[in-house]
């Protein structure tokens, strides 16, 4: 599996003009975007520098698989209606990778690099994930995860963590027993093989990643009190 730590380039490509609809994330060069159902549907695309960033780094979008045919050519930046000139590209993109002109700066600084996998044991298809998704439709990826695995980055602190639900918006039963994953004090990679072992594989919907959820004595998520990490003991009264 690539990792995200040696990206250069890290892109979040939308099928609706102005960043909506549907998207992925993606990374470097994806030589077929069939695999992750997206081929020929792209309206709009933000592209941000990755930790191995070098100077004059721009990616090139194809219109064929395997980076070959038509292109355009975008450095770090939001490109919101790829359909307008100077590009004339919608609906048409296939394939991605990197080449070297003059960029903008544009930085994208997550804590985690999160996979989700249809498959036990981090197999089948993958979407990843660098922050929080209110529902994970909007990857084709709803009530699909079978498997986890999460990174961090050098942004990390412990301060944010992660957190999954059963419902969009970060509503529903939360994955109690995986509470605050990349909460102070935890190793990296965290690895869940098999949700089934937690009763939530096919079920997560939404994932959050921010400040730390408690659960109160009926189940109910809360917010921790300000101030308070997530490796410390809250108490219900």
């Amino acid at each position: 599996m690539a990792s995200f730590r040696n990206a250069r380039l890290i892109y979040q490509v939308f099928d609706g003009e102005n960043f909506t609809g549907g998207h992925r994330w993606l990374f470097d060069s994806y030589d077929d975007f069939r695999n992750i159902d997206f081929n020929d549907v792209v309206s709009s695309i933000k592209v941000f520098k990755g930790p191995n960033f070098k100077a004059g780094d721009v990616a090139r979008f194809y219109n064929a698989i395997n980076k070959v045919g038509g292109y355009i050519e975008l450095a770090p930046g939001d490109y919101k209606q790829i359909h307008l000139s100077p590009f004339n590209f919608n609906d048409v993109i296939s394939s991605v990778g990197i080449f070297n002109p003059v960029y903008d700066d544009v930085e994208l600084s997550p804590h985690y690099i999160i996979h989700l996998f249809d498959g036990a044991n981090f197999t089948g298809r993958e979407r990843i994930i660098f922050d929080s998704v209110s529902d994970l439709n909007t990857i084709g990826f709803t009530n699909k995860p079978t498997s986890v695995l999460i990174e961090n980055t050098s942004k990390w602190t412990g301060d944010k963590v992660v957190n999954l639900f059963d419902a969009n918006n970060f509503t529903g039963g939360v994955m109690s027993e995986k509470l605050n994953l990349g909460k102070v004090g935890t190793a990296f990679p965290i690895e869940i093989k098999n949700l089934a072992a937690y009763a939530f594989d096919n079920k997560i919907s939404s994932v959050k990643v921010g400040l730390p959820i408690r659960l109160d004595k009926f189940g109910k998520v809360e917010m921790m009190p300000a101030g308070v990490k997530a490796k410390e003991e809250v108490e219900f009264v």
